[in-house]
This record gives C-alpha cells, structure tokens and sequence, in this order.
C-alpha cells in the first residue's frame, strides 16, 4: 500500500504562487511517469488525492452556504439575495480554495491520460484458460507470458461473494522464469495436481512496464472474468 500525502496542501506558506509551484511540480512528475508507461502509481495518487480535494471543496462550499445572510428580496423573481460578509472570508482559506479547483481541474487532465493508457493497453492482453474453461469457480493460477520471454506465474483464491473488488483481490506471486515451447503446459500439469484447480495463461506483447502497467490490467482482466463467466 503506498502513502500519499496531503502536506503539498495543507503545509508551507499559505501563499498563492508557493501553492502553485508547489503543484505543478507534482504534476510534472505525475505527467512523467504517464510519459513512461508508469500508469498504476499515477492512478492510485490521483485517486487518493482527487478523493482529498473533493471532500475539501464541498466541505469549504457547504461551510460557505451556512455563512450566508439575507440581505435582500427579489420581487420580480420572488425569491432572497443572500450574500457572503467580507469578514467570514479568510485570506488563508481563500489561496487553499483557488488552489484546491485548480488542482483538481488539473489531476482529472492526467488522470484521464492514465486511464486512456490503461484503455490501450486492455486489448494488448489476451486471456485463455488451459487447458479449457471450467464450470465452477474456484481457486488458481495464471501464467502471464512477457513479450514471450519471461513467465511470472500468480497463485490466486476464490473471489469472495461480498466486499472485494479487484484491487483487493488476492494474488501471490509463485515463480518466475523464462518462456520456452511447451512451458505452460508443463507447469499447468505441475501446478494443478487436485484437478479442480482453474489455470488462466495471459499472453501480452507491448513494451509497458510490468508491474506497473501490465499486471494491474490483467489482473482487472482476471478478476472480472472469474466474477462473470463462471457458476459460484
């Protein structure tokens, strides 16, 4: 689990060009790792960094509305004009609210051209289950074959009925080594000695970095096929 902070937020001067500076900093090496094909990390902080600014900007507005007093009546339209008293505003609140829409503005362009990333690369993946598809779900493995030159071979539970989603999904990795004609088959009859065991093979040819672009894809691939082609 990776630690994300809010202190690029929260901490230093409460000065509108610091702030800034600040954040375009963390976009710049948000929009680098993108560059490079390193799409899970900028998914998981901007996720956990939009969830933050969201929860700002509506507790900041709601506050907002609460200070509001009626000023006057509109008769024609038939309802109140309320307004916001100067003195309730602090400048500190102020630079963090402007920055805060910046931000997200900003986080949502890059987390789009992550998930555009994330789209290119779900059909580059191609599952098949050796050496044929099962009925019933149940525990596994899958062998994900690199650009036919390495194989990392994942063990993998039952999905639970409730509170899991793929992310949550549990896979450990049980070895690795390099591809060679006839490899999967081999480890399939090594690996799957109780006969009930399910065996996906995922084949992938791109250059996107493994562990953080192609296995989170195929792992989303995995779990949605085990959670939806199969009898529970």
């Amino acid at each position: 689990m990776r630690e994300f902070d809010q202190e690029w937020f929260s901490s230093g001067p409460m000065d509108y060009e610091f702030k800034q500076y600040v954040l375009l900093a963390k976009v710049k090496r948000l929009r680098g790792f993108v560059q490079r094909g390193l799409i899970w990390p900028v998914i998981e902080e901007l996720e956990y960094q939009l969830d933050f600014l969201y929860r700002f900007k509506y507790e900041k507005e709601t506050l907002d509305d609460k200070m509001m007093i009626a000023k006057d009546i509109d008769f024609v339209n038939f309802r109140i004009i309320y307004e916001r008293p100067d003195e309730c505003i602090s400048e500190q609140m102020e630079v963090l609210h402007r920055i805060c829409n910046e931000a997200i503005d900003i986080f949502e362009d890059v987390y789009m051209d992550a998930r555009l990333v994330w789209r290119e690369i779900e059909p580059m993946i191609k599952m098949t289950w050796v050496p044929k598809k099962q009925v019933f779900i149940n525990k596994g493995f899958v062998a994900m074959i690199h650009n036919k030159k390495q194989v990392y071979v994942y063990s993998f539970d039952k999905p639970k009925t409730m509170g899991e989603d793929w992310r949550s999904f549990k896979m450990e990795l049980v070895e690795s080594f390099e591809w060679t004609d006839g490899s999967i088959s081999n480890l399939h009859d090594r690996l799957c000695t109780e006969g009930n065991e399910l065996f996906a093979r995922i084949d992938y040819t791109t250059e996107y970095p493994f562990e953080d672009a192609i296995y989170p894809v195929a792992k989303s691939i995995l779990y949605s096929s085990l959670t939806r082609d199969f009898a529970k």
